[in-house]
Order: structure tokens, then sequence, then C-alpha cells
């Protein structure tokens, strides 16, 4: 058996992303707070830029009368915050931290003085989703992309979020897999394969069986989340939970991968039939390949992304099957069940029945003569089963069949 699978993510090799354009819904992060003076009084007309690390993109706003400020539309990343407002230090904050649909609070505290006077602020313990009151987990890039998956199906990792059961056929390859087992999954105390799935905002989920059949390679996915209760109203028709992914966007420098994940027979114990008849070791090769790279196409403005990976997989199967023996064969049947005439005896020159008997009878010794054969059916019982304990090799040792005795 021989499996080859291409899998070209179109949504990644085009994946564009343009400076101050939000994301589609449900993917983004959104980041509000409260600007201050040392008084605690609020600070209006305030200038607040979110900058993304990887990318240099700035999100601009400014406070209102109360001082309040809200962006939305965040990547998944990592932030530097930059506050200003004449007759106040400029306060810088780093390292803050954003996930797949945050909702954060983030507020600052001006000090009086000039703009060109900065404070410097380093993130500490990371930010408490206060805005929402969804229950979830955010599978992060490091995991994402370091994590051991056995054909790399990005969406076993679904299993590592608290509340999540999997079900049957779940993080198997994606080439051998059923369209419904990426989403079989009980999320949240609902049924398996009720969950919604969404790329980038858009949903994944098809009507016939409400499987998942567009599955992006684990490089392309910078990071997702998990939602398995009290999910938003933005949310809907879903028995389960709700998984977020975000695919990535490439920065302002060149990063790429290449890579190539082999299994052999090497290390492969064999199966009990094998070992009763002596039998190599099944063929079993199995090889996934890609690439990926990310990049600017106009630096702070413009980003592009790309990932490919392809699989193949050549298996042998030992099957121990049961066939005539050579007595059977020569349509001796002696020790079975009894074998019955129906012609009762009365054959013509051809070997058919002359006649119609109104009682069929046991041939002797329940042994068919050989006259009485079949030549079409005896010629093609050699073809289609082997002799006993006799192996044979098709399409180059990729299928043993073994013929056990009876």
């Amino acid at each position: 058996m021989k499996i080859s699978f291409r899998r070209l993510s179109f949504v990644l090799a085009g994946h564009v992303l343009l400076g101050l354009v939000a994301l589609a819904q449900n993917t983004g992060a959104t980041v509000t707070g409260v600007v201050t003076d040392p008084q605690g009084s609020a600070v209006p007309n305030a200038q607040v830029v979110l900058t993304n690390d990887a990318t240099n993109v700035p999100f601009t706003t400014k406070t209102n009368g109360d001082g309040i400020y809200r962006i939305t539309g965040l990547l998944p990343g990592t932030y530097r915050a930059d506050v200003t407002r004449e007759g106040f230090k400029s306060t810088v904050k780093d390292g803050i931290g954003l996930h797949v649909d945050d909702q954060v609070s983030l507020n600052f505290s001006l000090e009086v003085g000039v703009v060109s006077q900065s404070v410097t602020v380093q993130a500490g313990v990371p930010l408490i989703e206060s805005e929402s009151s969804t229950i979830g987990q955010v599978v992060e890039s490091r995991t994402v992309v370091d994590q051991p998956l056995n054909g790399r199906n990005v969406y076993a990792l679904v299993a590592l979020a608290p509340g999540v059961i999997a079900q049957g056929g779940t993080g198997q390859p994606v080439a051998t897999s059923q369209i419904w087992a990426n989403n079989n999954y009980q999320i949240g105390g609902g049924f398996g394969n009720q969950s919604s799935t969404f790329l980038d905002g858009a949903p994944v989920n098809v009507n016939y069986a409400n499987g998942t059949p567009l599955t992006p390679t684990q490089d392309s996915i910078v990071e997702f989340r998990v939602e398995t209760n009290n999910v938003g109203p933005q949310f809907g028709a879903t028995g389960g939970g709700i998984i977020t992914m975000v695919t990535r966007s490439g920065g302002d420098t060149f990063h790429g991968t290449a890579y190539e994940f082999l299994r052999n027979k090497v290390l492969d114990a064999n199966t009990y039939f094998g070992n009763q008849a002596g039998l190599a070791v099944p063929a079993f090769t199995q090889n996934q390949y890609g690439v990926a790279v990310g990049g600017p196409i106009v630096k702070h403005k413009t980003f592009f992304f790309f990932s490919w990976e392809n699989f193949a997989l050549r298996q042998g199967n030992t099957l121990a099957m049961t066939v005539p023996t050579l007595a059977e064969r020569a349509g001796d049947f002696s020790g079975l069940s009894p074998i019955y005439d129906p012609c009762a005896g009365n054959v013509n020159a051809q070997n058919t029945c002359a006649s119609v008997p109104a009682q069929r009878t046991q041939f002797p010794g329940n042994v068919i003569p050989t006259a009485r054969l079949d030549p079409t059916a005896v010629a093609a019982l050699s073809y289609d089963y082997p002799l006993t304990t006799v192996r044979l090799d098709l399409e180059q040792n990729q299928l043993v069949r073994l013929a056990c005795n009876i």
C-alpha cells in the first residue's frame, strides 16, 4: 500500500498582513485600559501605540475624555507600548505578550514632565484576561512548533487543553485519517464532532459529520485557543467548544525551515503470524517533509508566509488466511461436514445431472470424484489461493500473504 499526500495551504501561501488593518473577528487580541496622572485622574487625548516586535507594525489610538483607550485586531506575539501626552513623561512598556482572542486590561500612570523624558516599565507577570468570562486554554507558539506529533497533525494539540477528551481517530496523520476525525473531541462536556473550528476567523467545518477537511501544516500555525465553556456571543451553532487557530504572518526579517521526518521498520517488531512463519518484518517507510518561509514584502507594512508539506507512506501487512488443503483441492473432504451430490450419482457424459433426483445423496467417503470437479473452478482456486504454508510477495514485498493450515 502506498499513500502520497500533498498539502498546499493556500491561505498561508498568500497570507498578507497589511498594517493598521484588523483581523477577522475572534482571532485578534484586544487591549483596553485607562491612562491616569499621578493623582489618579484621567488623562484625555493621550496617544497609545502598541508595536509588534516581529513586524514593527504600530497600532495607534488616543484616550477619550475619561482616559480610556481600546485597540483591537492585534496578532498573537510580543508588543511594546508607548504612551505620550504633552506635559507628561513618555511611558514605555516592553514584553507585552498577547495571544489568540485575548481581551486584557493594561493601565498606565504618567509622571509629570516633558515628552522627551521617558519612563520604561518592564512587563512582569502575564496579563490577566479581565475583560472576558470565557473559559479556555491557549496553546502557544513554542508548543505548536516543538511538540512531537505522530503525523504532525496540529489538531492533536487540542487535547492539551483542560476539559478536552479525544475520541477515536484523533491525532492520526492527515493523509490516512477520516474527514471527521480532526473534530472528534469532547470539549466542555459536549459530544464529539460538535465543536466549531476557525482559521484566521474563517469557519473550517463542513456539513458532513461537522468535519474539518482543511488542516494547516504544523509550522504554519503561530498558536491557537480552545474555548471550552461560556463562549462569547459572537459564536453560535455549536454544541461543544471553539477552536481558533491563527497562521503566521511573516516579519521584518526572513526566516525559513526545511525538514523531513522519517519512520521505517528498522526498530519495528514483527507480527505474531510473521514470527510463526519466519517472515521478515513487513515493509514500513513513512516520509513527511516540507518547507516554511516568511519575511517582508515591504518592511513595517506588508509580509508573507508560505508553508508546504508532503506525506508518503509505503506499508506492508501480514495477513493470516485459511486456505484449502491439498486433499480438499482434489475434492477430498473426509473428516468435515457431509458433502452431498445434487445429482445423486445420476450424471451424463458431460458430468452434469442427467435428471433432477427427488433426494440428494452424500458423496461416498465425502470425496467428490475428480471427474466431477469443474476445471474452471480448479484453475481459479489455484490462482486465488496459495498452497498451505507458502508465502507470496506481491508489489515488491509491499503485501505479504501468509497461508496457514486449517
